[in-house]
C-alpha cells in the first residue's frame, strides 16, 4: 500500500513539473516569435503608410545567386542556403500586398519603358553576426535601374534563433521596402 500511494505522489509531481516545463517553452516561443517577428511587420507598416502609384518590377542579378554568407561570431546549428531568388520574389509579393505600388517579381528584367521602373538587385555581399542572444544580418544590395544605381545596407535583427532562409528574406524586404521610401518619395 505504501509503495502504491508513493508511486501515485511521485507520478503527480512528475506531471505538474512536466507541465511547468511544457508552459515555459509554450512562453519562451511566444516570444521568441513576436520579438523575432517585429523588424519585418514594421517594414510593411512603413510601405502601408506611402502613397505610391508607381509600378516597380525586381529581378536577381544572375550572381547573386553565388553570393556567400559570412559569419562572425559564435554560433551553432547549421540551416541550408536559401533560393535567393525565391526569397527576393517572397519579399516582393508580401510587400506587394501592403503597399499602394504596384510590386512584381519577374526572373529576367523585361524591357525598359516609361511606366515600369525596372530593379534588378544585386546582392554584393551578407555578414551574419552572432553577439550573444542578438543575431544581426546585414545585406550590402545595389539596387540597378536602367538611369542609375541604388547602393543600400539592409539588416535584419533577431533574438536567439533563427535561419538562413528566414534571415535572407527579411533582410531583403527590409532592403525593399528602404528603397520603396526612396523612388516613391521623389514623386512629391
Amino acid at each position: 500500500m505504501v509503495t502504491f500511494l508513493s508511486s501515485v505522489v511521485s507520478t503527480s509531481v512528475s506531471r505538474s513539473s512536466t507541465l511547468c516545463i511544457i508552459k515555459s517553452h509554450i512562453v519562451f516561443l511566444v516570444f521568441t516569435v513576436f520579438v523575432g517577428c517585429a523588424s519585418h511587420k514594421t517594414a510593411n507598416k512603413k510601405v502601408s503608410r506611402l502613397d505610391c502609384d508607381k509600378t516597380i518590377c525586381f529581378s536577381l542579378d544572375f550572381d547573386s545567386k553565388y553570393a556567400k554568407i559570412e559569419y562572425k561570431g559564435d554560433h551553432w546549428g547549421d540551416s541550408p542556403y536559401p533560393d535567393y531568388r525565391h526569397s527576393l520574389r517572397k519579399a516582393v509579393e508580401e510587400l506587394d500586398r501592403v503597399s499602394s505600388a504596384k510590386l512584381i517579381y519577374t526572373d529576367a528584367p523585361g524591357f525598359p519603358n516609361d511606366s515600369i521602373i525596372q530593379v534588378v538587385v544585386e546582392i554584393e555581399k551578407i555578414i551574419w553576426e552572432f553577439k550573444g542572444t542578438k543575431v544581426n544580418m546585414e545585406a550590402e544590395l545595389i539596387y540597378k535601374m536602367p538611369n542609375r544605381s541604388i547602393n543600400l545596407m539592409a539588416n535584419n535583427r533577431v533574438y536567439l534563433a533563427g535561419t538562413k532562409k528566414g534571415n535572407v528574406f527579411k533582410t531583403l524586404k527590409h532592403g525593399n521596402s528602404m528603397l520603396l521610401s526612396i523612388l516613391c518619395d521623389e514623386s512629391e
